[in-house]
């Protein structure tokens, strides 16, 4: 067998330098051996989902490099961010290795890692055991995250309880409506879960803006079919706009903070109904020859209501009519949206001429 010069001018026989070679090739760690791959953009889906309590939903994590290639062997942070704070753990996840949870400040994390498979993705699940808000996070670099690593962001929205952490949206009904100076307003207000299902036992506040500005407002807890009515008092005229909100578990309280289901009802107080006022001409007086029937007389009646405006009067005998000699009385009356009606009188007298 031939021999092989190696480094120093040493020479072994052909057979021994293989082993050789091969035994360093084995010691050599297979992380040195491949070269590290950045990662560019961290994919995460589903992007919304919802779910019944306790109920998991499985979530895919993806790494890619620059190039848009997939990333195999690539450790990448979850965090799972309830808006649900209680004792007893609100998520519960699986696929998660080295899962941490607690609660903090008014919410509830979940931190773990996974590590992407051969075609670059991996997948991990999750169930909140209260109706609440997850917002799930996936990211690559330090934690914790700090906005400027290759990230991605889901929601996932909880239902299948009743009170004021269930209730993800709220209508109203009407949304607009007219009503007289002290006689109160209401709105009646239905609560919805994430799967548009009714909430019952949600207690929801209030609050006036405009021309009833801080007035006391009232609203009931919310029935089996979610309903609940909302009132208030009205001493003033003018436009309000009640804002009916519930305080998600996270929210300070009592007062509404942006990103809580709300409802806003416009309500117009009016001026108390009074009937309109219709206006006559002043007693009108004609004359004719003997031997005609009469004179035909015209005339104009107005009517005017503080709420719905001008009117126009119905009169009787009407404008154009013939009358005949003697005295008519004429009456002119009008009704409002309310129901009430006004009338004037006046005469028309028709003298014959010898």
């Amino acid at each position: 067998m031939s021999n092989i010069l190696l480094a120093g001018g040493k020479r072994v026989a052909a057979r021994a330098a293989i082993v050789a070679l091969s035994a360093l090739a084995v010691a050599v760690p297979a992380s040195a051996a491949r070269a590290v791959v950045p990662v560019s953009s961290v994919s995460l889906s589903p992007a919304v989902a919802t779910a019944a309590v306790n109920v998991a939903v499985t979530y895919t994590v993806g790494a890619r490099d620059a190039m848009g290639a997939w990333v195999s062997g690539q450790a990448i942070n979850v965090e799972l961010q309830s808006a649900a704070s209680s004792a007893a753990q609100p998520i519960s996840v699986t696929g998660l290795a080295g899962a941490v949870s607690g609660g903090t400040s008014g919410a509830w994390l979940v931190t773990g890692t996974v590590t992407t498979g051969v075609g670059g993705t991996v997948s991990f699940t999750a169930a909140a055991s209260v109706p609440s808000s997850v917002v799930v996070r996936a990211y690559v670099g330090a934690a914790p995250f700090n906005g400027s690593q290759p990230s991605n962001t889901a929601t996932l929205f909880t239902s299948g309880s009743t009170g004021n952490a269930a209730v993800f949206s709220l209508s109203a009904s009407p949304l607009t409506a007219p009503q007289a100076v002290g006689a109160g307003q209401s709105a009646t207000v239905r609560a919805y879960d994430v799967l548009g299902g009714s909430v019952a036992g949600a207690f929801p506040s209030a609050f006036v803006t405009g021309a009833n500005a801080g007035a006391i407002t009232t609203c009931s807890i919310t029935d089996l079919t979610g309903l609940t009515t909302c009132t208030y008092s009205n001493p003033n005229a003018g436009s309000d706009t009640l804002t009916v909100y519930v305080n998600l578990p996270t929210g300070m309280g009592p007062f509404y903070e942006p990103g809580e289901p709300a409802v806003r009802v416009t309500r117009i107080s009016q001026a108390p109904a009074l009937p309109p006022t219709v206006t006559v001409p002043a007693n009108i007086t004609r004359s004719v020859r003997v031997g005609r029937p009469g004179e035909t007389v015209r005339f104009a009646a107005t009517a005017t209501d503080p709420i719905d405006g001008a009117l126009t009067p119905t009169c009787l005998p009407p404008s154009g009519t013939l009358f005949p000699a003697g005295i008519t009385t004429v009456t002119c009356s009008a009704t409002n949206s309310h129901g009430l009606t006004a009338s004037a009188t006046f005469t028309i007298t028709v003298l014959v001429r010898v």
